[in-house]
């Protein structure tokens, strides 16, 4: 796994696999967390 950003714009598929990931019963446990899609972009940046 890299720890560099792609650099490339996620596709609109890409964003709909993560907001169907949220909505499943996958992410039952899942809760008050903020889903980061942006290919890496925000690694290493603070966020608070």
């Amino acid at each position: 796994m890299s720890r560099e950003p792609d650099g490339k714009p996620l596709s609109p598929a890409q964003i709909a696999a993560a907001v169907a990931f949220l909505a499943s019963s996958a992410a039952d446990a899942v809760n008050g967390q903020v889903l980061l899609a942006d290919n890496g972009k925000s690694i290493g940046v603070p966020m608070y």
